[in-house]
């Protein structure tokens, strides 16, 4: 059986005892980050933990595919076994693609949360704002179990509230409103766009279906 290299050992066993750092101790983690590391090591492990996820998400979408109904590409003209490297072709070309857009996600994500900690008196700069949203991204790997995803996605942004609280010195309630407020203003907006302009497209379209039945 062939070895793993000591160096991939290492590099896995850091890995997890980052992660297992940031989800078990996230207060004494945030609290011993060192100011002189600025992206590179929180980008590291975003896309460390990033790729992962990905890669998860995707191998379930290959297997979802591969146990779907087989009569469909055959009725196309295709074979299963062309239809399967297909599928396995396509995501590996998403997989790349997924990772950036993830990425650059990041820094998009960190440049709003960003503008909330300037409005609540932070003045750590952006770098530590980032690094706080990347190391936050820990419980995401369990975003692809279901019912445990919504919990994992709450912790993500109790990891948020307390990386902020440490990095960028500010109380815990403003630490809380940086990460709530955006949030609900989000969630604001979606909520009149779908009342003013969705929900009457729906209600209209009803008689229509009514009818037709």
């Amino acid at each position: 059986m062939e070895k793993i290299p000591t160096e991939n050992k290492s590099t896995l066993k850091r890995l997890y005892q980052r992660w297992k750092e940031v989800m078990f101790n996230p207060e004494v983690f945030f609290s011993q980050i060192e100011l002189k590391d600025k992206y590179r090591g929180a980008s590291k492990y975003f896309l460390k933990i990033q790729s992962l996820v990905t890669g998860l998400f995707l191998l379930m979408m290959l297997m979802m595919i591969t146990f779907s109904d087989r009569t469909i590409p055959e009725s196309l003209g295709i074979s299963t076994s062309t239809s399967f490297l297909f599928s396995l072709l396509l995501l590996v070309i998403l997989f790349p693609l997924f990772v950036l857009i993830a990425w650059g996600m990041l820094y998009v994500n960190a440049g709003i949360t960003h503008l909330f900690v300037l409005i609540f008196g932070g003045k750590q700069g952006y770098v530590e704002t980032y690094k706080v949203l990347a190391y936050s991204v820990s419980p995401s790997i369990f975003t692809i179990i279901p019912f445990v995803n919504w919990i994992s996605w709450i912790y993500v942004l109790i990891l948020q509230v307390i990386g902020i609280k440490h990095l960028q010195k500010l109380s815990w309630a403003k630490s809380v409103a940086v990460i709530v407020v955006p949030l609900a203003l989000i969630l604001s907006i979606f909520l009149i766009v779908y009342i003013k302009y969705l929900l009457p497209i729906l209600l209209a379209s009803l008689p229509a279906a009514g009818g037709i039945v």
